[in-house]
């Protein structure tokens, strides 16, 4: 079931490799290829993960490829160093429920920050898929206490979406705003055959949270689905 992908990082010294997980198999089905000054190509790490759906990311680097996040099987995300995935743990990004997406900004950080990374959690339902609580999108930093002090990650935003069970999560060009584009299978309003979707816009301070989706529906529109957003690439 599914296609093999591949995805390269940020300054292109990583390349991962995914592949369908084959039941009953102990063959790794992610790879990390490293570049190396001289050009040489490596694995440097490879592991299992199970139910591995197609698109879904399990690896990204943050912008000076100096950490790496892991998404595990159960929905835990880890931090690790970025040119040791194979590594010790750095820390645990802990959530009420398993994480679905996840997003490192776009740009370095201009504080006492190492990184920033956004994640997101699906909302929960019943058996008969009704919505009983929301979806959720939180943006973390990571810092430390210290030149050489251990690495922690401080919660600085929260925003929850009424809806939605998975979710592209959108930075902008400098890393200080967050689109969050969360989808549904099934569409509870009965406005659409392909399912729902919200649009929500956060600042990584949490000083700004706004449903753009809601907005539109108090001001008399529809609500509806949206199909596509994005950022100015350069501004």
């Amino acid at each position: 079931e599914g296609n093999p992908g591949s995805d390269v990082s940020c300054l292109g010294g990583n390349l991962v490799i995914t592949a369908p997980a084959v039941k009953g198999s102990q063959d790794p089905n992610v790879a990390i290829v490293s570049v190396g000054a001289d050009g040489v190509f490596t694995t440097s790490f490879s592991f299992i993960h199970p139910k591995l759906e197609r698109d879904k990311k399990v690896l990204q680097w943050s912008c000076d490829e100096s950490y790496c996040a892991r998404l595990l099987p159960d929905g835990n995300l880890v931090i690790l160093a970025g040119g040791d995935v194979g590594g010790p743990v750095l820390v645990e990004l802990k959530m009420d429920k398993p994480i679905c997406g996840f997003e490192f900004a776009s740009r370095g950080p201009k504080g006492n920050f190492k990184a920033r990374i956004a994640v997101f959690v699906a909302d929960s339902r019943d058996d008969l898929q009704r919505v009983i609580g929301p979806a959720e999108v939180t943006i973390f930093e990571l810092v430390t206490s210290g030149a050489s002090g251990p690495l922690m990650a401080q919660e600085r935003a929260k925003a929850p979406l009424a809806s939605g069970q998975m979710a592209d999560l959108m930075w902008n060009y400098s890393g200080t705003a967050l689109l969050a584009h969360s989808q549904t299978e099934v569409d509870e309003s009965g406005q659409s055959y392909y399912g729902g979707s919200r649009l929500v816009l956060v600042s990584n301070d949490g000083e700004f949270v706004k449903d753009l989706t809601a907005a539109e529906e108090v001001n008399g529109g529809t609500g509806g689905s949206v199909q596509a957003v994005q950022w100015s690439p350069v501004r």
